[in-house]
Parts: C-alpha cells; sequence; structure tokens
C-alpha cells in the first residue's frame, strides 16, 4: 500500500514551463525518483539495484576529460566545462522523467485492472501478466534514471570544483559523455 501511495502523490505535482528548462542540481534534484520506491519495485520485480558507485564513477570520467582541456583561454575553458555539466544533467533530468512516466503508467494500470480482475476470472492472469511487465520495464528505467543522475552528481561535483576555483588551462575540446548504463 505505501508504494502506491509514494505513486499517487507524484500524480498530483504540476511542473511548470520554466521547471522543465532548467537542467541543474536543483533540476535533477526534483525530478530524481524515489530510492525506496525504487528499490520496492525492484525487489517486486526481482531486479537487483547495482552496487556500483556512479558518483564516483562520474566523478572519474569528468577528470579525465577535463584532464584533456589544456592550454585553452580561459573563457573557453569555462564555457566548455558549463556545457559538459548542463549536458550531463540534461541527460540524467530525461531519464528521471521517462522512469517517472512509467511509474504513472503502472500506477494508472494497477487503478484499471482491478476491477477487470475481480469481474472476469480469465482477464486476471492477463492483466497480471500486464502488470508485471509494466513494472518490470518501469524498474528498469528507474535504475537507469538513478544511475544518470549519480552520474551527473559526480560530474556537476568535479566541474563545480573547477568553475569555482581558477583552473584557467585547457585546450577547449569538447568531449561528448558517454551513458552510465
Amino acid at each position: 500500500m505505501a508504494p502506491t501511495m509514494i505513486e499517487n502523490l507524484q500524480e498530483n505535482i504540476v511542473r511548470f514551463p520554466l521547471e522543465l528548462r532548467r537542467c541543474d542540481l536543483d533540476a535533477l534534484i526534483a525530478e530524481e525518483p524515489d530510492f525506496l520506491a525504487a528499490e520496492a519495485l525492484c525487489d517486486r520485480c526481482g531486479i537487483e539495484i547495482p552496487t556500483i558507485n556512479f558518483i564516483e564513477c562520474g566523478e572519474d570520467e569528468a577528470r579525465e576529460l577535463i584532464a584533456t582541456l589544456k592550454d585553452c583561454d580561459p573563457v573557453l575553458y569555462q564555457r566548455s566545462l558549463r556545457r559538459m555539466q548542463e549536458d550531463a544533467m540534461a541527460m540524467a533530468i530525461g531519464l528521471c522523467r521517462k522512469a517517472r512516466r512509467a511509474q504513472a503508467d503502472v500506477s494508472v494500470l494497477r487503478r484499471r485492472s482491478i476491477p477487470e480482475r475481480s469481474a472476469n476470472p480469465v482477464m486476471h492472469a492477463e492483466c497480471n501478466a500486464a502488470l508485471a511487465d509494466a513494472e518490470r520495464r518501469a524498474a528498469q528505467q528507474l535504475l537507469a534514471a538513478m544511475a544518470a543522475a549519480e552520474w551527473a552528481r559526480g560530474i556537476d561535483e568535479v566541474v563545480s570544483y573547477h568553475l569555482s576555483d581558477s583552473h584557467a588551462s585547457s585546450n577547449c575540446t569538447v568531449v561528448p559523455f558517454s551513458r552510465p548504463v
């Protein structure tokens, strides 16, 4: 009963257009999936949550990419760092929103299937299979969103440090990030 209440609370949130365009740490925190709800859904589906520290992975990748930015104009260096940060945040926020929609779809499917299951015993097995499939997809999307959010937090940590410090040496090549999952 508790996961259903958590899922239903998420449906009552209305996002304003300005909130949907932001790609910063505050926007990521607002969109990040709830770990306990994700853990409960993964347990129901029999999916194990990976023990990899994606924050550390993001930090390591950001350090490697920043090391490639040598002997550059300070303005272009800062612009490259901000772009790396925004790209990581945008990708993570997109995956978090996709996972949130998948969770909402499971919630809607669960509510719709209750009357169908009680009215027709033949539909009971079919509804259970459809619900289990939707829950498995939602759990996988939640895991991908959580990994991407942690990865983006790691990149944000390192980039924020370099932006706050006066590191003015780089060659200004923007290196694309790879996905964590």
